[in-house]
């Protein structure tokens, strides 16, 4: 809290992203961390779908935002 680093992560690969040419950015979340999910959601990613975990007991939220 505070420091904002989990915004400095994303704005970093963002950057990452555009220099390689990509056109959105991918995440995959715990679907049921749902404190998590909306704060991506306030960074403007998109939830495309959700899977359930193979080797673990949840849910995975599949993200994405245009960059």
């Amino acid at each position: 809290h505070g420091i904002n680093i989990g915004t400095k992560m994303l704005d970093m690969a963002t950057i990452i992203a555009k220099e390689n040419g990509k056109t959105v950015l991918r995440l995959d979340s715990n679907y049921e961390n749902k404190k998590l999910h909306e704060y991506y959601e306030q960074m403007n990613f998109m939830l495309q779908g959700t899977v359930k975990s193979k080797s673990a007991n949840h849910t995975i939220a599949l993200l994405q935002k245009d960059i």
